[in-house]
């Protein structure tokens, strides 16, 4: 369904060039749901941003290729793009509060999506729509949604603006607004942040659900390994704005090869044994904008190398699908 190759995002800032996403490649298979996952500010949501077209200014995409269903989306004019956004791909952004319009009303919001696409013809009906098009039939689908993502009452909270919504509620509208054209490929970033235990699990078994009947694809953001473990069925681990690992999930969580994920995995209370201290990653992560010569997790790892400091890390598939950019793993 979707093929990445060397994705490249930058910002030029006063200090240099911020190398945000910096040589990325993946490919995601219909059906499939793909995890990414790291530290704060190693480049999985720009990551996202860039898949859709929505880089903010003054970055720019400056290299790679975004191959969806047969077509480079970095080549696409504004229009066309258009067209793919909210329909074939649409994404759940990490912050409602910017997110929402606040001078809209709730359902309002979530109607815009069906009405731009024409999601509602009678031959399109899917998981959520049972009614013929028109205004009625739009005012149901937009009650069903909001019912599947977990807002009470929706008869009366789609009538309600952004500010009367607490911040999980908010972030189910949004989620509410992704799911309504029925996409391909959805991107999720974060889309269980502010949202407890309980309810958590109610987006994450809404989101299986529309993977499994309606084949969508997901990419899922997550600094939760433990969600990632039990949602995704491969994990791909950022660092620096690059790809550090990609794998089966089963065998990137029990059997990983890069340094930096067996040191995310022991800085983790519930993945690691009872009694055993924590260890933290030491140091911290480097400016973009002064990325070292080589690997840039060197200055962070205890097994680093001169080779490790002088040049690139080179990407080694260690087992079919499993793959790291270390030097050990040659």
């Amino acid at each position: 369904m979707l093929r990445v190759r060397n994705l490249a995002v930058h910002f030029p800032t006063r200090r240099g060039t911020v190398k945000a996403v910096n040589d990325v490649s993946f490919e995601l298979n219909d059906g499939e749901i793909l995890g990414l996952v790291g530290e704060s500010g190693c480049g999985k949501s720009m990551t996202l941003l860039a898949l859709m077209g929505l880089v903010p200014y003054p970055g720019e995409t400056v290299a790679g290729e975004v191959r969806f269903q047969g077509r480079d989306l970095l080549k696409l004019g504004r229009d066309e793009l258009r067209q793919v956004r909210g329909r074939q791909i649409a994404m759940i952004f990490q912050d409602p509060l910017t997110t929402l319009n606040p001078v809209f009303k709730v359902g309002e919001q979530i109607a815009e999506a069906l009405r731009v696409h024409n999601i509602l013809k009678p031959e399109k009906r899917g998981l959520f729509s049972r009614s013929a098009s028109g205004t009625d039939a739009i005012r149901e689908e937009v009650i069903r949604l909001m019912e599947a993502v977990g807002i009470p009452a929706p008869e009366q909270r789609l009538e309600e603006y952004p500010h009367q919504f607490s911040g999980g509620m908010q972030q189910r509208a949004i989620i509410a607004i992704a799911l309504s054209c029925r996409p391909h490929l959805l991107l999720a970033d974060e889309p269980t942040t502010a949202l407890d235990v309980t309810v958590q699990a109610q987006i994450l078994d809404l989101l299986r659900q529309i993977n499994q009947k309606e084949g969508t694809g997901i990419i899922l953001v997550t600094h939760n390994l433990a969600v990632a473990a039990e949602f995704c069925q491969r994990l791909a681990v950022m660092y620096a704005g690059q790809l550090m690992e990609l794998g089966p999930t089963e065998a990137v969580i029990f059997d990983p090869i890069h340094p930096y994920t067996k040191g995310l995995l022991r800085s983790l209370p519930y993945l690691v044994p009872k009694g055993s201290p924590l260890v933290p990653i030491p140091g911290s992560v480097p400016d973009l904008a002064q990325l070292p010569r080589g690997c840039p997790y060197s200055s962070r790892c205890e097994l680093a190398t001169a080779a490790c400091w002088e040049q690139s890390s080179p990407w080694v598939e260690v087992q079919p699908g499993h793959a790291a950019r270390c030097w050990r793993s040659t």
